[in-house]
């Protein structure tokens, strides 16, 4: 796997232009908000993300 992790905007221009299975998303997006490691700001970047992939994934 691709270490983007220097780049939050890319993951989110990644997610919007993949379509991909909700729970892939879901998933993805926990590994590029950074999971655990980042605390709290990965913990609300996952939230939007997630909010995100479910819009799309509708």
């Amino acid at each position: 796997m691709v270490d983007y992790s220097y780049n939050s905007e890319a993951h989110i221009l990644i997610l919007a232009s993949v379509p991909a299975p909700p729970a892939a998303t879901v998933s993805s997006v926990r590994w590029l908000a950074g999971g655990r490691h980042r605390g709290r700001s990965g913990e609300i970047m996952a939230i939007a993300l997630r909010s995100l992939a479910v819009g799309l994934s509708r």
